[in-house]
């Protein structure tokens, strides 16, 4: 197994992956309390296109993919974000998105795909690594826990007519 920066030749592969990616996450159907996942839809493919050609075109971001046998089976994409001066963190390394396909998993393609991006962001001066990951995918919220990432803002959802519900049940209390 190789790990290497991208290079243009693999957006169609990398494409495949991030789609492989969007599919985990719909199969785990919802959040542990029963929220669905929201999804672009059928704008998806241009957006992931779009997102996809950002990190592999811009300075400050990359992507790293593994590749075994001439396949693409894993990969990483991230960015450097330069905030104002006097925020702290100053220079912040986003990872974006990651995924290994899943026959390849437990095998240390993941760890050797964010030490890739460590690099990467450690020549770049990033102070702070950031992510989001979902809640919902245990495995995946494992393996950013296990490498010392620990939750510090949450999102969290409802629909309208549950918040309405809610609010109701204040006003007659």
């Amino acid at each position: 197994m190789e790990i290497r920066q991208a290079t243009s030749d693999d957006r169609e592969d990398l494409l495949s992956l991030w789609e492989q990616l969007d599919a985990h996450h719909q199969a785990l159907h919802s959040t542990p309390k029963g929220r669905r996942l929201w999804s672009l839809g059928p704008q998806r493919a241009a957006q992931v296109t779009k997102r996809l050609d950002e990190l592999l075109e811009k300075d400050l971001a990359a992507v790293f993919v593994a590749e075994e046998d001439g396949e693409l089976i894993g990969y990483i994409g991230g960015e450097v974000l330069v905030r104002p001066e006097g925020a702290t963190p100053r220079i912040a390394g986003q990872i974006v998105t990651a995924f290994v396909r899943e026959d390849d998993r437990s095998r240390g393609i993941g760890t050797a795909l964010v030490d890739a991006m460590l690099s990467f962001f450690e020549s770049n001066g990033v102070e702070e690594v950031t992510l989001r990951y979902v809640m919902a995918n245990p495995l995946g919220e494992r393996f950013w826990q296990r490498l010392g990432f620990e939750p510090v803002i949450c999102t969290a959802n409802t629909r309208p007519d549950e918040l309405r519900q809610k609010l109701n049940q204040f006003r007659h209390d």
